[in-house]
């Protein structure tokens, strides 16, 4: 039966908080009240667990009953001691059926959830038996979960069951995108849902199970404990149908070999599975008490997650901590989809309170229900409350209240409908104020369904024009701002935006406006300066639609200025032919006007020109006559607008331009077009052509083939539509063609296929694409035309004020050979250019307000003489043999983040990144790049090609030991150069970003990355320098050959500085750089008579035996022993303690070549175990050469 619910009288106080603000901060909370609640019950007990809504608004609700049980017009009977109902309302709370399932014992429905054919599905669990239509369900043993789906009339479609032997439990279950079932809960031991199954502990374990839309199983997944504590509550999906689960785990768990070890006690989990039921990831958080669980999570269409539950004491987000200022608080968390905590916040101020529900509404307001204990204070009286809460999207509070009595009450769901209303269910017992509404249960626990309003927010006028105000002047309008709903509507912040923002100002002095009431802000437009002016007040509110837009528009004017005509009619004109008429001004003012320019705009402006003078001074009285051109280049009727800039009060004054051409198509094109959206272009066929056929070819810019369609006629004129697909960041280009079966006519009128019409495309926000290594450098460019791209407007909003102790941007000023650094540069994120960027954690930025880059014609970039930093242009892969003038330069230069090395003679522009081209001249040199996409889409090929005896390539590879320090590209060689004329013989080294390690191939006082030198009989030299800034390390130097050197050759490595020989073996050697940052060396490869001629007089082998320090020393744990052998030498290396005891022995009785050699002692002894800290000593025996040094370890 449904039970009575009586309204109170309320008396409702607003407080104003009144001041002039620029930007609202101060807010009030008026509780919302009920738009209707309703209770059921009977003469026992009565449950509703969850809520759920279908796509037409309808509400179901499921629970359990034990006594006669009335919705409307039904009655339900239990068979058991208590039974499972499912109910259906209409959006505004009437019923509209019932269903029951039984059997001889007890059951319930614990969570119900909607498929996308509005099919209804329930879980719950049951003892002994239930019977769904005519499939009845016998446990296990114990509780066993059933899952049932009815369709929207309440018709069973199948039911099905899940258990063991003991006692096994189902808290939650959700759908996917192709109405797959996932279900979640626990089991003890052992459980089985049709032929799949899985074995546990004796403890409690969690399970996911999926079924098809038919009910029969798919995947079982487990999370097993060691504990009593383990339980699985909450369950989503998103839009990639991943799935995600909460709940709680006690000391240990293992998710499919990933295990969670909790901190205190039970701790709160969130995980996610891809629709196969592969574990993605899985997170904990913990705190100090043994209270922490996850009760419920919803998934936004960003796919990022929140989740509700309570913690007592402190709770741990991975570094984000609530501490609770009662014995439990609600907690509400948001992670993203890689299942990072973004923030947390806690409610409920007193007792114990916990969050069982949350949802999302269209703006991204969350919403709460849970519970506060029965031994804290409420407002409603002594008992269990109903905790009901909305959040902003950023976890700010809107508003919460408490509902309930003096008995025990439950919450039970929470859902927000398509119109941001909330729909709230549990249950009640004696008598329950909500708000203006007290329902009263006259024996046990009885149902309780209700909805919350949703603000609406009216803006009048939503277009404010000023229209012409003079200078130092001022005029005000009144926008009112009201709210329709029942509900108060709390206003966050109310704001001036826009490139004028600064000649308006307003006046709001309110942050509420209460049910059915409205509030005035008055806007007041002083122009400082002449001309048009556009700003925006922006307001955010808890409305649905926020943030809400007033466009504000207004002229700064001065003196009057009249014409001859308003209008100028060319009449009709054959296309590419000219027409000429005149328009006289007239200064009918008191004042000199300056006439300041004279321009065409509109939509056909490129089809007018002028002849005049265009800047003037216009005295009283006087007149000046501009002279038009209509030089149409396509047909049909044609207009513009010939704006007169001056400084007259009526200032911009316009004259319409209009004209008739025929033979031609027209394209009415926008500006620009919407992002990922579909667009579509109104187009008007040829005057006169009997149209057959029609054509309309489109493409995304740069790509080389076009999509085609029919275009659709609608009334006399055709309408294209451009996908939302290839309405991206690359811009569009697009041409049209019409025939009458002998004649083609296109637009854009020649060659359109080479030659086709650009759009271009809006891009409001964009996170830059390429991932950053965190406190590694990355160059990087901006291939989209930004409405503000100083350096502070596009990274300041993400990085904050200008720290390079957290984040720095450099430019190569080729003028000085050194790099700028922000915010001394003097350019910004304009198409074409490039920048070093590095941050310390690898955060990314956001692109806003920005278009793609007109492709109309090529992109120009000027290189002057030496490096320079450049970039691709547009949003797409160009090939660098297509660019104008590359060949007058040097080939990319591209920084690797991943190898932190650069790669050179690349042959593609990727977009988003920054490169090198060093321009050998002496004058600037134009680059002038196609919008044509690639299609190499890989680099130049090194070196493929056949060698002759004589020829060899060799990279020198550079890398300091034990770190990700190196320098990889350098290469040295001998070609024959009339064979090899397409390959670049010299590549010159480009500028350094990181200081750890340098190699350079030095010639004429320049660094090379790549040298290569005619073929010599004997061999040949190189120049090297090596550059590390630490000193003391060891480097190891790799010589890499693609082929065979010649016969006889060999390969040898001078230190200069030192005037010793570094030996090489198996193509390696080892430098230590000891206390210089710099080396100087000398590379022979050839014959061995040519390297003694070339040494100088440096011994090509060590001339004695050399035991060196080790390095590091101290150290921990590891240290390098580096000696010289003068010959071939049985050698012995061994660690001794202070006492002679041998620790270890490193090399024992090896037969080693002449040459420099390193070994290395990790600090262990015989056995492999860690000695402790000490002096050690360390002994070298190589023939008859003895020597011994001391080390010192420290741990």
């Amino acid at each position: 039966m449904i039970k009575n619910s009586t309204k109170k009288s309320v008396l409702l106080v607003i407080v104003f908080i009144i001041y002039a603000s620029v930007n609202l901060k101060a807010q009030i909370q008026i509780d919302p009240d009920f738009l209707w609640i309703n209770g059921y019950g009977s003469a026992d007990y009565e449950t509703s667990e969850d809520v759920a809504i279908d796509n037409q608004g309808n509400i179901i609700i499921t629970g359990t009953f034990s006594d006669d049980l009335i919705f409307g017009s039904t009655i339900l009977i239990p068979q058991g001691y208590s039974d499972t109902y499912i109910a259906k309302f209409d959006p505004d709370g009437n019923p509209i059926w019932a269903k029951s399932a039984g059997g001889s014992e007890s059951s319930s429905g614990i969570s119900v959830a909607i498929d996308n054919n509005n099919n209804i599905l329930i879980v719950g669990y049951f003892y002994t038996d239930i019977t769904f239509g005519d499939t009845t369900l016998t446990s296990f043993g114990g509780t066993d979960v059933f899952v049932a789906k009815f369709n929207t009339d309440g018709d069973v479609l199948w039911a099905v069951q899940g258990g063991g032997e003991s006692f096994d439990n189902v808290n939650a279950v959700t759908t996917d995108d192709l109405n797959n079932v996932y279900v979640a809960g626990s089991f003890q031991s052992y459980i089985e849902f049709g032929n799949l199954n899985f074995e546990g502990g004796i403890y409690t374990n969690i399970y996911l199970v999926k079924f098809n839309a038919s009910g029969i199983p798919q995947w079982l997944r487990a999370g097993t404990g060691n504990d009593f504590y383990n339980e699985a509550q909450g369950l989503a999906t998103n839009n990639a149908n991943d799935v995600f689960l909460t709940g709680s785990f006690g000391t240990e768990a293992d998710f499919s070999g990933t295990i969670l070890t909790s901190i205190a006690g039970p701790d709160i989990f969130i995980a996610r599975y891809d629709t196969n039921g592969n574990l993605i990831w899985i997170k904990q958080a913990g705190g100090t008490a043994f209270n922490e669980i996850g009760f419920d999570l919803v998934i936004d269409s960003d796919n990022d997650i929140y989740i509700t539950g309570r913690f007592s004491e402190t709770v741990n987000f991975d570094n984000i901590i609530l501490t609770s200022d009662a014995f439990a608080n609600i907690f509400i968390a948001k992670y993203d989809l890689l299942g990072n905590p973004q923030w947390a916040v806690q409610a409920g101020d007193s007792g114990y309170s916990f969050g069982k529900g949350i949802s999302l509404d269209a703006a991204g307001n969350i919403a709460i229900i849970g519970n506060k204990g029965r031994f804290f204070d409420s407002p409603q009286g002594e008992g269990d409350d109903i905790y009901i809460g909305k959040f902003r999207k950023d976890g700010t509070k809107i508003w919460d209240f408490i509902a309930g009595g003096d008995n025990y009450n439950e919450a039970g769901g929470i859902v927000t409908d398509n119109n941001g209303e909330l729909i709230v269910t549990g249950l009640f017992a004696g008598l329950a104020n909500f708000g203006s509404f007290i329902l009263n249960s006259e024996f046990s626990s009885d149902i309780f369904l209700g909805r919350l309003p949703s603000p609406d927010l009216n803006i009048s006028p939503q277009l404010i024009d000023f229209q012409t105000v003079l200078i130092d002047s001022s005029r005000s309008q009144t926008v009112s701002l009201s709210n329709p709903s029942t509900t108060a509507l709390h206003i966050f912040d109310i704001s001036l935006t826009g490139p004028d923002a600064a000649a308006f100002s307003f006046n709001a002095n309110f942050s509420l406006i209460a049910p059915l009431q409205s509030e005035n802000a008055v806007i007041t437009f002083l122009p400082l300066t002449p001309g048009i002016k556009t700003a925006y007040l922006v307001i955010e509110s808890d409305a649905l639609t926020s943030p809400d837009t007033v466009t504000i528009t207004g002229i700064g004017g001065t003196s009057s200025l009249t014409f001859s005509s308003n209008i100028l009619d060319f009449g009709t004109l054959d296309v590419n032919l000219s027409a000429e008429r005149s328009i006289t001004l007239t200064n009918t003012g008191t004042e000199t006007i300056i006439l300041s320019d004279v321009l065409i705009t509109g939509l056909n402006q490129n089809e007018f020109s002028l002849i005049g003078q265009l800047q003037d001074t216009i005295p009283t009285s006087e007149t000046r006559v501009i002279r038009v051109f209509f030089t149409p280049s396509s047909a049909g009727l044609k207009s513009a607008e010939l704006l007169f800039i001056s400084d007259a009060a009526s200032s911009p004054d316009s004259v319409i331009l209009s004209g008739n051409a025929i033979t031609s198509i027209i394209v009415e094109q926008p500006d620009s077009i919407k992002l990922g959206q579909d667009n579509t272009l109104n187009i008007i066929a040829p005057e006169g052509l009997e149209v057959i056929s029609n054509q309309f070819y489109y493409r995304r810019t740069g790509e080389r083939l076009f999509q085609q369609t029919a275009m659709i006629l609608i009334g006399n004129n055709y309408v294209a539509t451009i996908p939302q697909q290839y309405s991206t960041i690359r811009g569009v280009q697009y041409y049209v063609e019409f025939s009458d079966g002998f004649t083609l006519v296109t637009f854009p009128t020649n060659d359109p296929l080479n030659s086709p019409a650009s759009l271009a495309v809006n891009i409001d926000e964009l996170i830059f694409p390429n991932l950053f290594v965190p406190g590694e450098y990355a160059m990087i460019s901006v291939p989209l035309s930004l409405n503000n791209p100083g350096i502070t407007s596009v990274l300041g909003n993400d990085y904050g004020t200008y720290n390079n102790s957290v984040w720095r941007l450099f430019r190569w000023d080729g003028l000085n050979e050194n790099y700028l650094e922000h915010p001394d540069l003097n350019t910004g994120f304009v198409p074409g250019n490039a920048f070093w960027l590095i941050h310390r954690d690898g955060l990314p930025f956001n692109i806003t307000n920005a278009v793609s880059v007109d492709a109309f014609n090529n992109y120009n970039i000027d290189v002057s003489p030496g490096w320079n930093q450049i970039a691709n242009p547009f949003a797409f892969p160009v090939d660098w043999i297509e660019i104008e003038n590359s060949e007058i330069v040097d080939a990319p230069v591209r920084w690797n983040p991943a190898l932190l090395d650069y790669e050179y003679n690349q042959s593609v522009l990727e977009p988003w990144e920054g490169y090198w081209v060093y321009n050998p001249g002496l004058q600037v040199v134009t680059l002038s790049v196609p919008p044509v996409e690639s299609m190499i889409g890989s680099p130049l090929p090194k070196h493929s090609f056949a060698f002759e005896d004589n020829e060899f390539i060799i990279q020198i590879k550079a890398e300091i030991e034990n770190t990700k320090h190196i320098d990889y590209q350098n290469y040295v060689g001998m070609l024959n150069e009339n064979k090899h004329t397409g390959i670049k013989k010299n590549i010159l080294e480009a500028p350094p970003i990181r200081n750890e390690i340098r190699l350079s191939i030095i010639d004429s006082d320049k660094n090379f990355a790549q040298k290569f030198v005619s073929p010599d009989k004997d061999g040949i030299t190189w120049d090297l320098s090596l550059t590390v800034k630490e000193m003391w390390q060891n480097v190891h130097i790799v010589f890499a050959s693609e082929n065979k050197l010649p016969e006889g050759f060999d390969i040898w490595l001078l230190n200069i500085d030192s005037q010793v020989s570094i030996p090489v073996q198996n193509n390696k050697a080892v430098i230590n750089n000891e206390d210089k940052g710099t080396i100087n060396l000398k590379l022979i490869i050839g014959t061995h008579e040519f390297a003694k001629q070339e040494a100088n007089n440096i011994s090509l082998s060590p001339t004695e035996y050399t035991l060196y320090q080790n390095y590091p020393n101290p150290f921990n744990p590891t240290t390098t022993i580096s000696y010289n052998l003068k010959e071939k030498s049985v050698v012995t290396l061994e660690i001794y303690d202070v006492l002679g005891s041998i620790i270890k022995t490193i090399a024992n009785n090896e037969t080693q070549n002449a040459g420099r050699h390193t070994l290395i002692w990790n600090g262990d002894n015989t056995e492999a175990n860690p000695v402790s800290s000490g002096v050690y000593l360390y002994r070298l025996k190589a023939n008859n050469f003895v020597e011994t040094k001391k080390m010192i370890l420290v741990r």
